[in-house]
């Protein structure tokens, strides 16, 4: 977190490289959000930085919200308080990413 804006750039910078390359191959690109423990708990600002902006916009997929519906609270999700998920939280996440694939 020290260096929050540095990441947070270079994190903007991966996704729309990526996201041009897709876009240009005609393949589409899903970025999942998950939630550190603060965005989990409702702290959107920590998220937002996060959401691509190029044109065309990639999907996004937060997260927070197939969580929050599979019922689990933070512990349940994650494996430690970095938020590395657990074994129910990994079970979870792939179910978020199968479904937004097949949408």
């Amino acid at each position: 977190l020290e260096r929050w804006p540095e990441a947070v750039a270079l994190s903007r910078r991966l996704v729309e490289r990526v996201q041009e390359l897709c876009h240009a191959r005609g393949v589409r690109l899903l970025v999942a959000l998950h939630p550190n423990r603060r965005a989990f708990l409702g702290e959107d600002a920590l998220l937002a930085p996060f959401l691509p902006s190029p044109a065309p916009a990639p999907q996004t997929l937060d997260l927070r919200t197939h969580y929050r519906n599979a019922g689990l609270s933070w512990s349940e999700l994650a494996g430690d308080k970095l938020g590395h998920l657990s074994p129910r939280g990994h079970d979870e996440a792939a179910r978020a990413l199968a479904e937004a694939l097949v949408r």
